[in-house]
């Protein structure tokens, strides 16, 4: 802030510019005048600490070993004005906190109620309190789908990719019957036709979540020609799924244990 714009905002508030005249002519009164505003009250109670340096009205603070360092007496109406540029300033790691606000702001300037006026701040600092009370994410809870009939309703998942097995397999096509939690688990390669609906017969409902294997246009077409209605588990959201994912956990597990040799994982798939 330029030394001119400092002095001019002392001079157009009317108490300070009195208590610059007073500091300037020595003719600080002995006794202080009835119905006084707050600020000249605290600033004739502080008078033999205000100095003078050309235009402006500085407040002088002894520290430490008799360091002595000056603050701008600030008009509070222009508190506002100075808190923003400390409090957002672009060199600091995000908005400045109460304690290092002040921290810095008494270094420089003083103006009445500054601890209480920068507390009110931050606390009315929009960005400040939606980084610090985040609005909570709503989700929808979760339904239990319930089938009625075997094979009414089948799920899908592919699960991997796995350890490249000899066979040069990565992948399990992992499908389950979502009435009596039948498993079968052919590798990916076979095609669910021919070892899935072969062997239990063609469900009404098929079940998976939005990987591209499973929204392809074959797996579509075979949907349609066996009139299965095809849904989807909610995107980044397995949860809605979780049957045939809790079974994906169940499987590597089983694996483990049945592979003797982790690159023949895929012949304990019967």
């Amino acid at each position: 802030m330029e030394v001119s714009m400092i002095s001019q905002l002392q001079d157009q508030n009317e108490k300070i510019a009195k208590i610059k005249r007073w500091r300037s002519y020595q003719s600080f009164p002995g006794k202080l005048p009835r119905n006084q505003s707050d600020i000249i009250k605290k600033l004739w109670f502080m008078r033999k600490k205000l100095i003078m340096v050309g235009q402006i009205l500085y407040r002088e603070y002894e520290g430490q070993a008799h360091y002595k360092s000056l603050r701008v007496v600030l008009p509070r109406s222009h508190s506002n004005q100075i808190m923003t540029k400390f409090h957002k300033n672009p060199m600091e790691r995000g908005h400045l906190s109460v304690d290092k606000m002040l921290s810095k702001l008494v270094k420089r300037f003083y103006w009445i109620n500054m601890k209480q006026d920068v507390i009110n701040y931050c606390q009315t600092c929009m960005e400040c309190s939606e980084k610090d009370n985040p609005a909570k994410t709503l989700t929808a809870s979760l339904i239990t789908t319930r089938c009625s009939y075997p094979f009414e309703r089948i799920a899908l998942d592919v699960l991997g990719p796995l350890p490249r097995s000899r066979s040069g397999n990565r992948d399990i096509l992992v499908t389950e019957a979502c009435l009596f939690k039948s498993i079968d688990a052919p590798k990916i390669a076979d095609i669910l036709v021919g070892e899935f609906f072969s062997k239990f017969g063609v469900p009404d409902e098929l079940y998976s979540d939005q990987g591209g294997c499973f929204e392809s246009d074959i797996l579509r077409q075979i949907c349609q020609l066996h009139k299965i209605k095809k849904t989807r588990t909610t995107p980044y959201h397995p949860q809605s799924d979780g049957m045939i994912e809790r079974f994906n956990r169940t499987l590597i597990g089983m694996l483990s244990k049945a592979s003797m040799d982790p690159m023949d994982w895929d012949k304990n798939l019967q």
